[in-house]
């Protein structure tokens, strides 16, 4: 585990990928790819990340960085149907839990309101691209 700009980080490593996942949101940054003889880094993260921010501050603008899964997108403060959710829903605010191995890396989410499938797998093999499989019952909230 590593802290990157304020925010615990899983990290993975291979010949040809970098990359790191905050355990509170599940955003993706830094991340580095090997393409042809040259290293590229196509995220960024938020400028204020290493500043002293007021409690208040969502969780999403602590952590802000790279790509994210959101669920929902947007977040609503009047409750619709019995839910209520953050910007960008729970998954880009709150907490995940990470099992890291030299080049695998998987986490584990579950919902408050409701019940829906359980994790994204972010997994680099030697010699082999990046891939990101999602379960399909995640993305169906049931």
């Amino acid at each position: 585990m590593n802290t990157i700009l304020g925010q615990e980080t899983r990290v993975i490593k291979t010949r040809s990928v970098e990359a790191g996942v905050t355990t509170t949101g599940g955003h993706l940054w830094p991340a580095k790819f090997l393409v042809g003889s040259r290293w590229v880094s196509p995220l960024s993260a938020a400028p204020w990340a290493i500043e002293p921010l007021d409690r208040s501050t969502p969780e999403i603008l602590k952590v802000l960085r790279g790509d994210f899964f959101c669920m929902p997108f947007g977040g609503n403060a009047t409750v619709h149907r019995g839910e209520r959710h953050p910007v960008h829903g729970e998954t880009a605010n709150r907490r995940w839990k990470a099992e890291a191995a030299a080049d695998n890396l998987t986490l584990h989410f579950s919902l408050k309101t409701r019940a829906a499938g359980k994790g994204v797998e972010l997994v680099s093999r030697s010699g082999k691209s990046a891939r990101v499989p999602l379960d399909p019952t995640f993305l169906a909230g049931r």
